[in-house]
């Protein structure tokens, strides 16, 4: 595969175990959520990367091509779609803190179903992306679950 993807199927067997109990808690608590990108090309991640430094827009990965859990189908964005009907996702001073509640119950549940959450990185917060917690290094080594 070599197509970009926002198909669940294209996610390697754990990661998907983890999205299906991630989608199971949030539909039982109200906020199911819809996949925006499983797997991630090596060119994509490159023009994402590049994104807020040689190409207009905000930085929104500090990831390079290779450096993605996209690129080894260990990830995906998914966003509450209660969220989608709303201006900018409901990223705006009228929705911010019903925002905010709904993305700490996605994030919480993504790890209670055994993902890592990029709500919690350090650097770069990305609420949507849930991923198999295995360090990189080990995805680069071919040490895939």
């Amino acid at each position: 595969m070599s197509a970009d993807s926002r198909n669940v199927a294209d996610l390697e067997p754990k990661t998907r175990a983890i999205y299906e109990e991630h989608q199971r808690l949030c539909t039982a608590a109200g906020i199911p959520f819809t996949v925006t990108f499983t797997f991630r090309s090596i060119p994509t991640q490159n023009e994402l990367y590049a994104q807020g430094r040689t190409k207009p827009g905000k930085i929104v990965t500090n990831a390079r091509g290779g450096q993605s859990f996209h690129n080894y189908r260990c990830a995906y964005d998914g966003t509450p779609t209660v969220l989608l009907k709303l201006p900018n996702w409901g990223d705006t001073p009228a929705h911010k803190k019903e925002t905010d509640r709904i993305w700490a119950l996605y994030g919480k549940l993504a790890v209670q179903a055994g993902g890592r959450w990029g709500g919690n990185f350090k650097s770069i917060k990305d609420r949507p992306h849930v991923e198999y917690p295995i360090a990189l290094a080990d995805l680069q080594a071919g040490k895939l679950l």
